[in-house]
């Protein structure tokens, strides 16, 4: 074994420069001293200053959700006037009353309507007023002007309010420059300092409103010029500064408040003052400036004397004292160190007895110690060391660094041997075993000088099992990201400090960017944009704070190329073992393509709207024949509300639907089928109202669902009507002219036949003896000439279509329908009887009562006819009451069933066969009974007597 090293000199050494470190540690303990009072001081200040400022932002924080508040109630206003036709004003004391603002929203002075008013308007403005239960009401000040806008409701009507009810506050600057701004923003809008109408008492506030325009409904407010000629009024509410920032502001005594409107501070534009003016410093101070409305409010915050006195600490002089205190115990200890030195000399000698002692202790250290020269030879070592190389204690005498040193090639060895200084480096490398294995290890080393000479301190320790654990993990990490990089989701895991520690390979796809180029980056301040960084930040700090797991979250990232894309982000802390939050991992989903198809799928729907909206035809879409959905015009024709229409199948019994030539179901098969269908068909509401209307209808596949139609249904009932009546008129034209010819061509004739009648009837009267026969014979011509003379001038008058209203008695008209169709019944043995209770006049269209008689005796024959019943007989009775003219007409043809009843006046409803009969003439004569003579039409059936009951208004116009 080669010399040992004289370990007690460097003991001593070692002494010396123990005694100048306890030297350098006083010194430092008197500057720590020094300082700890400032620096305590300082800790303090700034921790009264946060608490400053968490109350300063509850505050601020407090007062801006307030006011978001009373613009909500204001927009319920709008609501009310929007959903009603007419707000008059005791459904707004009502409305104002429910909400009872005065105790859910305290600070209002109330809330109002303000009107815009025309000069041409004001008188009429102020009639509707008194009417509504303000006698005196005038809109206030006088004088004329281009623009009002008067307060006409403002609620509650207390004794402050009352005051204000018909100012013009358009005449005033700036409480018509908010009125503009609200008007042409569409947003709520706050005026400046105002002093309000309602101030009547020695406690006068300054005032502020804030308005909210309501326009037209249905008009465009897109632009400004749309929303000014949109625009009605304002719904509006006063605010007393004073008694609405005192219930808004928290109920604080640290903290005094100043509020001015604007940037400037001055008392013309000072809104609210917590606290009276006074000397006092304030320690503590902050400055905001906030938007109420669209106006810039400047808030200046003071600390107040309780919060300064609760805020100044006695801990920095307790800091200082303790400095002190420490800074003797130091001195202590350095003196009483120097003093030992004598003794510490004495124990110098005691220092060789030990030495082997020591290179006991060294040979027994379970690292491997060794010592080597500049050269690179083993000179001390400890036993452990020798025996992890698998060397003996007389073949370590011989050994250099070279021969168990197995990865470091021997010139880089040479120069790391070299670089090595007093400070301590650890490395990680292979040794050989002397059997030709070899075994990771850690080396920490360091030079030392021993009597001006260098050596290397070295102490391995053997790391195989820590390299495998690490070999081990490596390979779980490099499995745990093969898994990351096959998800098509983006994984992200940031630090505390929002840096990027991991992304997968569908992060780096998405953004551009290599893994490299990302990891170790702020993912805030490179990845997303910049107008959305203080937001994430914000949301960051506090998942980071609570450190729990947030919802859904959605937001955009910025690629390598610009390009903006939307992620969905789910977001899940990090704890280490000893549950320390450590970061965030986010799994994100590209959504970007999702949101564009989904805004242009909007887009659709609302191109779709508008068109579905405005066709000016009913459209239904039907599923399986249920009502899916339905335009404004399919409610309209239905009467109906949409929560009751959609749902309910087209075939409800709520109504009935007739077609023409088929029934509706039939329709309805064949369009499912995929054959577009066109019918007219009638729609019966069975809601009591006996609603009947004609409806034009269109069937169609809806694109290729087979389950879906679309139905389009037009209201043709009052063109049809006229269409129906401009028919008949024009062939009672053509008629009367026809008969007008035929009256021409027949006169003459007959004015000869009763010329040569009465002739021969003077001739034989004449005779010494007549022949009575010849007599009776010739009076019948004359009266058959006669009757065919006036036949023909009756159908001429029949047949006239601009016969106005006239009185006529109802057994004329009865007489004369039985007339023109007696040569009708008489030739199928039918027998018509006449029974006159009453005999009213009627005040009515002549012609067209007799189109219905007619139309009834003409049914009433088709009965008799398709059921092949002789010798019928058809009874017309008449009656009256107080206002009405009745007409009753009976047959004996069999009756009618009760489905066939309840269907009878439905248009294109008809019994007979569909060449015969076209299903309008009882709806017609329903249509002229009813709308043009505003009487009624009924029909009922008693056994095998059907029974047709007529009601005509009697000796008087109807209007």
């Amino acid at each position: 074994m080669p010399k040992k090293l004289p370990w007690y000199r460097l003991i001593q050494r070692s002494y010396i420069l123990s005694q100048l470190n306890l030297i350098f540690i006083v010194l430092i303990s008197v500057v720590i001293a020094s300082f700890v009072w400032l620096l305590s001081k300082n800790y303090f200040d700034n921790r009264a200053q946060e608490l400053f400022e968490v109350k300063v932002h509850t505050n601020i924080d407090h007062l801006e959700k307030r006011i978001l508040t009373y613009e909500h109630v204001l927009r319920s206003g709008v609501a009310y006037f929007q959903g009603s036709e007419n707000v008059t004003a005791q459904e707004w004391h009502q409305f104002i009353q429910t909400l009872e603002i005065k105790k859910y929203y305290p600070g209002m002075q109330g809330m109002g309507f303000s009107l815009m008013i025309r000069p041409d308007e004001v008188a009429m403005v102020e009639q509707k007023m008194r009417r509504e239960g303000f006698p005196s009401f005038m809109i206030k000040p006088g004088g004329v002007r281009d623009q009002y806008s008067s307060i006409l409701y403002l609620e509650p009507q207390d004794k402050r309010n009352l005051q204000a009810i018909g100012y013009d506050m358009y005449c005033e600057p700036i409480r018509r420059e908010a009125m503009q701004r609200a008007r042409d923003t569409g947003l709520p809008a706050t005026s400046g300092r105002v002093k309000l109408i309602q101030e009547i008492d020695a406690d006068i506030q300054p005032g502020i409103l804030m308005y909210l325009p309501l326009y037209k409904i249905g008009k465009k407010i897109d632009t400004i010029e749309e929303r000014r000629g949109a625009l009605i009024g304002f719904i509006y509410s006063p605010f007393r500064m004073k008694n609405l920032l005192n219930t808004i502001v928290l109920n604080d005594s640290l903290v005094n408040f100043e509020v001015y409107d604007g940037n400037k501070k001055s008392e013309g534009r000072l809104l609210y003052r917590s606290s009276k003016p006074s000397f006092y410093v304030s320690q503590h101070h902050a400055h905001r400036t906030i938007k109420i409305g669209g106006r810039l409010w400047s808030i200046d915050l003071s600390s107040t004397p309780e919060f300064d006195e609760a805020m100044d600490s006695k801990y920095p002089v307790l800091l200082t004292l303790g400095g002190v205190f420490l800074y003797f115990i130091l001195l202590t200890i350095i003196v009483t160190l120097i003093r030992s030195r004598e003794m510490i000399q004495i124990k110098t000698n005691e220092v060789e007895i030990n030495r082997e002692w020591l290179n006991s202790l060294l040979k027994s250290a379970t690292d491997g110690i060794h010592i080597l020269d500049s050269e690179g030879k083993l000179v001390e070592y400890s036993s452990s060391f020798i025996r992890s190389l698998g060397y003996s204690e007389e073949e370590a005498q011989t050994l250099t660094i070279f021969d168990w040193e197995g990865q470091i090639p021997k010139e880089s060895l040479l120069d790391m041997m070299n670089s090595i200084t007093q400070y301590p480096v650890t490395f990680e490398t292979r040794h050989h075993r002397k059997d030709g294995t070899s075994f990771d290890v850690e080396i920490t080393s360091r030079e030392i000088f021993l009597e001006g000479k260098r050596y290397l301190y070295g102490s391995s320790r053997d790391i195989s099992d820590r390299k495998n654990v690490e070999k081990a993990l490596r390979y779980e990490k490099e499995a745990a990201q093969n898994y990351l990089d096959i998800v098509d989701v983006i994984i992200v895991v940031v630090d505390t400090n929002k840096k990027v520690k991991l992304i997968n390979r569908k992060g780096c796809e998405i953004i551009g960017y290599t893994a490299n180029e990302v990891i170790g980056k702020n993912w805030i301040k490179n990845f997303l944009p910049e107008r959305i960084q203080i937001e994430i930040n914000e949301i960051a700090n506090k998942f980071i704070e609570r450190g729990d797991n947030t919802d859904y979250y959605e937001n955009p990232i910025l690629t390598k190329q610009g390009e903006e894309r939307l992620i969905a982000w789910r977001n899940t802390s990090l704890f280490d073992p000893n549950g320390k939050f450590i970061g965030i991992l986010s799994s994100g989903e590209d959504i970007t393509n999702i949101r564009q198809a989904e805004k242009k799928l909007r887009e659709s729907e609302e191109f779709y709207k508008t068109i579905f909206s405005s066709v000016y035809e009913a459209i239904f879409i039907l599923e399986k024949n249920i009502i899916v959905d339905c335009n404004g015009m399919a409610l309209q024709l239905f009467d109906m509300n949409r929560g009751t229409l959609i749902g309910t199948n087209i075939l409800d019994t709520a109504w009935n639907i007739q077609c023409e030539d088929m029934n509706f179901n039939t329709y309805l098969d064949i369009a499912y089928k995929g054959k577009p269908i066109f019918a007219r068909c009638s729609l019966v509401m069975n809601n009591g109202t006996d609603s009947i209307k004609i409806i034009e209808v269109a069937l169609s596949g809806f694109g290729s669902d087979a389950s879906k139609l679309i139905l389009i249904a037009r209201d043709i009932t009052q063109k049809l009507a006229e269409e129906k009546i401009f028919r008949i008129q024009t062939r009672q034209a053509q008629m009367g002219e026809m008969i007008s010819m035929i009256a021409h061509q027949w006169r003459q004739p007959l004015a000869i036949i009763n010329a040569i009648t009465s002739q021969l009837q003077l001739e034989e009267v004449m005779k010494g003896e007549n022949n009575p026969f010849v007599i009776e014979k010739l009076m019948k011509i004359e009266q058959q000439s006669i009757h065919l003379s006036q036949t023909i001038s009756d159908y001429r008058d029949f047949f006239r279509p601009d016969k106005p209203k006239e009185y006529v008695s109802l057994s004329l008209l009865v007489h004369q329908a039985l007339e023109l169709i007696d040569h009708t019944l008489k030739s199928h043995g039918i027998k018509g009887e006449e029974i006159i209770n009453n005999d009213p006049n009627l005040f009515t269209y002549r012609n067209e009562v007799l189109q219905v008689l007619i139309a009834l005796l003409k049914n009433s024959l088709d009965a008799f006819t398709e059921k092949g019943i002789k010798e019928g007989t058809i009874t017309i009775s008449i009656d009256q009451d107080d206002e009405y003219g009745i007409v009753t007409i009976c047959d004996n043809a069999g009756g009618i069933a009760p489905d066939v009843i309840a269907r009878l006046f439905t248009p294109y409803f008809t019994t007979k066969n569909t060449n015969i009969g076209t299903g309008l003439g009882l709806y017609m004569s329903k249509t002229i009974i009813e709308e043009h003579c505003h009487g009624s039409i009924e029909v009922r059936s008693k056994g095998q007597e059907a029974i047709f009951t007529i009601k005509i208004p009697r000796e008087k116009e109807v209007l």
